[in-house]
């Protein structure tokens, strides 16, 4: 089996705001072979995170967190149009996303 995604996709997926019923995108649907490509692309990708010295994973975890920071509105517009949450909530959960990334990395969360 290829660890290549087989770019043939039969069918798609709309995404809908929940709220207008709108069409905000179209996906297509993963096959079992794209399923099984990902999981060996993570399967590799995870042995050289675990090969990465803790101050080089502390190091990518925070530079993630920051840019999570720098977008934290647009996430959150995101998340409201995905899945209909108050744009308060959005926002906490956006800066949730960075104080976790930030605490996985040995820092100080919140």
């Amino acid at each position: 089996m290829s660890n290549e995604p087989s770019h043939q996709h039969p069918h798609e997926h709309q995404i809908l705001n929940p709220a207008t019923e709108e069409v905000i995108a179209t996906v297509p649907a993963a096959t079992p072979g794209d399923v099984a490509a990902a999981v060996a692309r993570a399967t590799e990708a995870q042995r050289g995170w675990a090969g990465l010295a803790p101050a080089d994973r502390a190091r990518l975890l925070r530079r993630f967190a920051a840019v999570v920071d720098d977008h934290i509105e647009e996430l959150a517009a995101l998340e409201v149009r995905e899945a209909g949450h108050p744009i308060g909530n959005a926002r906490w959960e956006a800066g949730n996303v960075r104080d976790l990334l930030d605490y996985a990395a040995g820092g100080r969360s919140g």
